[in-house]
């Protein structure tokens, strides 16, 4: 079975990729009633080999849900999505090997 330790909350609509050996997850909207609020702006990677989650850097400063997403080898690329403000068109990425993002 999969563990939930360092798991995201519960979501729906994420950015997710998988690079080979990790499942990237980030963002989405909450569920009905959720008291964290509705956009997600936090992640977590899920390590196969290791069977383990870990949280992933901020490296996007406002929750989104159902953002594009796409692993190029090397780096995580998220862009756009929606927010509480509307449609955002901003993009992203995160290198998991440096640890960190940006814009």
């Amino acid at each position: 079975a999969t563990p939930t330790t360092g798991a995201p909350s519960p979501r729906l609509n994420t950015a997710h990729d998988w690079t080979g050996t990790t499942l990237l997850i980030f963002g989405g909207s909450s569920f009905p009633g959720d008291p964290e609020g509705q956009y997600k702006a936090d992640g977590a990677a899920f390590d196969l080999s290791g069977m383990a989650w870990s949280p992933i850097p901020m490296f996007i400063d406002l929750g989104r849900s159902a953002p594009a997403s796409v692993w190029n080898g090397q780096e995580w690329l998220v862009w756009g999505g929606q927010s509480e403000g509307g449609p955002l068109d901003d993009g992203h990425f995160y290198n998991p090997g440096l640890g960190r993002g940006g814009t």
